[in-house]
């Protein structure tokens, strides 16, 4: 289709200009111009789906296992750690540029706390290679793929229930993997042996990004936003070849409800002062929440670098103990 809107253009030059001079001089301005406007499109294209910039900080911990697993070629970093005994199962979703390593303090304090622990690097952080482009729904896959996969992680026999906890970014997956929930259910229910249902106990989101449509208006400023509505059907292109399953078609399909909202209890502990998001996407969830749902706004929380937070922990093990079941806690 392109091709021949391209040839029409041609002879419309063909037949407006009777120099062959000008004809010449017009079909290279336009030439020039569509080679100008696909190198732009292809950078911003790489831009929209690019990998933070890291350095590999591999996970390294006596007390938790580490193993590797396979999702259609690309390695996921899982860590873990089990008791021995019948528990709820909490997952914890690192944030953007982040990595396991920064949620190690959470992740203990509620292994401590009677839970067992799963978290896991997405692509292009911590210890994870990269994948040839970035989207948040290719990490909602990863983590479709490793609750699948339990039975690789740990004894799904002593899972009673699971839990997700998302910070910022692996907030934002943490709400797309809802969409997958039941089909993931299914495949964990063939894992055990009495087909037990798996319960979704609870979400808990911190300072959570909730539309990518807010990060797109934040981040895209001066040239670029000028030029971004030219480029959003090549990225809506991109995507689609990305995640046929999840095609965008409309701007909702990349912001809560519609990226995904589960069923369970959610609990939203917000930095006051979001030096990263701000406030606007805690506003945005807020009035979307499910009953049973908490929110806080904390004065001593900030976006990054909170791995010790006391206020913080105790609304998460509070939550935690009110949507799950006590009888199997320490």
């Amino acid at each position: 289709t392109s091709l021949a809107l391209h040839l029409c253009v041609v002879i419309i030059f063909t037949c407006l200009m009777q120099n062959a001079l000008d004809v010449f001089a017009a079909i290279t301005i336009y030439s020039a111009t569509i080679i100008l406007i696909t190198l732009a499109s292809n950078s911003v294209i790489k831009y929209v789906f690019r990998h933070p910039s890291m350095k590999p900080s591999p996970f390294h911990h006596t007390d938790w296992t580490n193993i590797n697993l396979q999702n259609e070629g690309h390695s996921i970093p899982v860590y873990s750690r089990f008791h021995g005994e019948k528990a709820p199962l909490v997952i914890l979703i690192h944030g953007w540029t982040s990595s396991s390593m920064k949620m190690l303090d959470r992740a203990n304090l509620i292994f401590e706390e009677g839970y067992h622990a799963i978290m896991f690097d997405y692509r292009g952080h911590g210890s994870a290679e990269p994948s040839e482009l970035f989207t948040a729904e290719l990490q909602v896959l990863d983590l479709k793929f490793l609750l699948a996969n339990l039975h690789e992680v740990g004894d799904v026999e002593l899972i009673t229930s699971f839990s997700l906890y998302g910070h910022s970014l692996g907030g934002f997956i943490a709400l797309g993997f809802s969409r997958h929930y039941p089909l993931v259910n299914e495949q964990i229910q063939n894992e055990v042996d009495d087909g037990d249902f798996l319960p979704y106990a609870s979400l808990i989101l911190e300072s959570p990004m909730t539309s990518y449509n807010l990060i797109m208006e934040q981040d895209n400023k001066g040239i670029l936003k000028i030029f971004m509505p030219f480029f959003r059907n090549r990225m809506k292109t991109v995507w689609l070849q990305l995640h046929p399953h999840y095609p965008i078609l409309t701007k909702a399909y990349l912001e809560v409800p519609t990226w995904g909202m589960p069923e369970c209890p959610i609990l939203v502990v917000q930095a006051e002062d979001d030096s990263r998001l701000g406030r606007e996407h805690f506003n945005h969830i807020k009035p979307l929440l499910p009953i049973g749902s908490e929110t806080h706004l904390l004065e001593k929380l900030t976006h990054a670098g909170a791995q010790i937070c006391h206020s913080r922990d105790e609304l998460v093990i509070n939550f935690l103990q009110r949507n799950t079941d006590d009888s199997q806690l320490k």
